[in-house]
């Protein structure tokens, strides 16, 4: 909803130093720091970091998205996740912001990659796969009836929430996704991982 969209705000803070046991300094802002505490780094790629996060009244946990604020694709993923509430779906919960960096904080999804997932277990079982889809397709029909594509669906893109059997897969990384004004727009962007992508795509690469 819209009040809902309202509560996850963007704030603008001063940066400080946070240290995290046998790590080095982290640039944090302040308002971060004071709101959650840092638990550990659980991802690092080019340009971003993922920290793991305690919310300090609650006691629940996050995950914290550290990019540049430069990043092309960022202001559009956090455009899209702003307007988006579905279980299937990764929940942005708020997002700080400093002069050169932004802090994401997101739903904590620990139960790690469908694709890990698959790669440990060897196979799926036919329910299995049965649940997984159904949790999937019923967060793409939610997606596409507020007119958002994903267009880089993978399993490396869905996360499970926790690692039990029955945790919810979530949609994630939205870093690719458009969100057409009308039923009548057409996208002629061609985008995606070409592993993954439908083959009539796949063919305009």
């Amino acid at each position: 909803s819209d009040n809902q969209s309202q509560n996850r705000s963007i704030t603008t803070i001063q940066a400080t130093d946070c240290v995290i046991k046998n790590r080095p300094a982290l640039r944090l802002d302040s308002r971060l720091v004071c709101k959650y505490e840092v638990l550990a780094i659980i991802g690092k790629g080019s340009f971003s970091q993922v920290l793991r996060v305690q919310h300090r009244l609650t006691h629940k946990y996050y995950a914290v998205k550290l990019v540049s604020a430069d990043c092309g694709t960022v202001n559009n993923e956090l455009a899209i996740l702003s307007r988006v509430q579905h279980p299937f779906v990764i929940r942005l919960e708020e997002v700080f912001k400093s002069s050169s960096r932004l802090f994401i904080v997101m739903e904590m999804a620990s139960g790690g990659e469908m694709y890990n997932r698959v790669v440990a277990k060897g196979r799926y079982s036919e329910i299995e796969a049965q649940q997984a889809l159904r949790m999937l397709l019923n967060g793409l029909a939610y997606l596409h009836s507020i007119r958002v594509t994903h267009r880089d669906l993978k399993p490396e893109n869905l996360l499970y929430s926790d690692a039990t059997p029955d945790a919810r897969l979530l949609i994630t990384d939205f870093g690719l996704a458009y969100q057409t004004q009308t039923s009548e727009e057409k996208m002629t962007e061609t985008c995606g991982t070409p592993e993954y992508i439908a083959p009539e795509v796949n063919n305009l690469f």
